[in-house]
């Protein structure tokens, strides 16, 4: 990972004076363990380049701005490196219905994991995420028959995970055929009735 730093941030303006930057890499808050110390030198209004392998969930990257006099300024950044897609669960209300609409609902199996907002679109339109990592929306059926709907749930960090389900739209009636013939008076304790129905 790239952290650039631009040093008219730490300097006063107007200042020429040269600067050395040092970088304090934390992997380990509490134990202060595992740490990287760089620095560069590089003169006021220029930017210096740091690259920075991420190799815990958690990383706590302090900056250190010193000019020849040795006035000195500070910056702290941390940093999360999140490389997993956020696990959810969705579905239809019901996998068949006669309505051209139908409601979705899902959430996140584990909201609590995630360190920033997730988005969520269903079809390709935006749907609010509630604070407890639910979600709802009411999503059209165009077409009869089988129709595809689609999640796709991105996290902070870009991750992106998308999960697919069919729901039947089916608004035609069955069509229901009674032999002809059925007499509609009779003396029999029984009766036969034939027919077809079509669906």
């Amino acid at each position: 990972m790239k952290y650039r730093v631009n040093f008219r941030q730490f300097i006063a303006r107007g200042s020429a004076l040269c600067l050395t930057l040092a970088l304090l890499l934390v992997s380990d808050r509490a134990a202060r363990a595992d740490s990287i110390a760089l620095a560069q030198n590089v003169r006021a209004g220029e930017t210096a380049v740091f690259t920075i392998e991420l190799r815990n969930a958690t990383t706590v990257l302090t900056f250190t701005a010193v000019d020849e006099a040795g006035n000195q300024r500070e910056q702290t950044v941390e940093v999360v490196h999140d490389g997993l897609a956020p696990e959810f669960r969705f579905a239809p209300d019901s996998p068949v219905t006669s309505e051209a609409f139908i409601r979705v609902r899902g959430g996140l199996r584990n909201p609590v994991a995630e360190a920033g907002p997730v988005t969520v679109t269903i079809d390709g339109s935006a749907v609010s995420m509630r604070a407890d990592g639910t979600f709802d929306a009411e999503v059209a059926l165009p077409v009869e028959g089988a129709n595809e709907i689609l999640v796709v749930v991105t996290d902070a960090a870009g991750n992106t995970r998308q999960q697919m389900r069919s729901v039947n739209h089916d608004s035609v009636a069955p069509v229901l055929s009674v032999d002809g013939g059925l007499a509609t008076i009779t003396d029999e304790e029984t009766i036969t009735i034939t027919g077809d129905v079509l669906d």
